[in-house]
């Protein structure tokens, strides 16, 4: 019998254990996420700041399903080291956790450029349902917004933000938005149909700084422009 030790719970996690115990009626399952909270669709964050739908529809599977599978899972630990000669992992709080095989299945990260004002109070990332908590914490007292970035995750933050009738401004740095995904020509249709939904698009800059004491007031682009913003994701 073994111990399998996975870092992560959202889908990959969870498929894997789904995965293993189809497999392996026996072996102990152990599931360690840094956040505090059961599995949630990451997808459908953007639809909860929008307003659309009730937390209760983001969570899966069922709080049943760790115990129906015999998993233990352990919420709000941050691994911080893998010790792989000792087979342990090592959180934030000191916790030990020992495995026989370890699967880390902790996702992506919002990448966080380097700029001056970066870690002001009131900028996020756009990937957990705490960054949308904070973010909707903040609604009633901003106006402006800046979304940094012009993929699949800036397009969604920037779309729920505008239907929760905040002034949106996108800076892109390429060409064009979702140039990831699209071709020039998609790409400049998917644009007008947001600008003509009210979100206001920068393209071919950069945030160079973001400006206020305490509190947000404003971002710098690359070309020197400013202009107001009270959050940024």
């Amino acid at each position: 019998m073994k111990k399998f030790l996975i870092i992560g719970n959202s889908a990959a996690g969870i498929a894997a254990a789904e995965a293993i115990r189809a497999r392996d009626k026996q072996s102990e399952i152990s599931i360690v996420s840094d956040e505090g909270c059961h599995a949630y669709r990451r997808n459908l964050i953007q639809y909860f700041l929008a307003g659309d739908i009730k937390k209760d529809k983001l969570f899966y599977p069922p709080e049943s399903f760790y115990k129906d599978n015999g998993i233990e899972l352990v919420l709000g630990r941050k691994v911080s080291h893998v010790l792989p000669k000792k087979n342990r992992v090592v959180c934030e709080d000191k916790t030990n956790f020992d495995y026989d095989v370890l699967l880390i299945a902790t996702g992506a990260r919002p990448r966080i450029p380097e700029i001056k004002g970066i870690r002001k109070a009131g900028v996020f990332g756009f990937r957990t349902l705490q960054d949308v908590k904070e973010i909707q914490s903040l609604l009633p007292v901003v106006k402006c917004v800046c979304v940094m970035g012009g993929g699949l995750v800036g397009i969604a933050a920037a779309s729920a933000l505008r239907r929760r009738a905040m002034e949106v401004k996108v800076v892109v740095s390429s060409s064009s938005i979702l140039s990831r995904v699209f071709d020039p020509g998609s790409s400049a249709m998917i644009q007008k149909r947001l600008e003509d939904n009210g979100i206001e698009f920068v393209i071919r800059q950069d945030v160079a700084e973001i400006i206020g004491e305490g509190d947000i007031k404003a971002v710098k682009l690359s070309s020197g422009k400013i202009f107001a913003a009270s959050l940024v994701v």
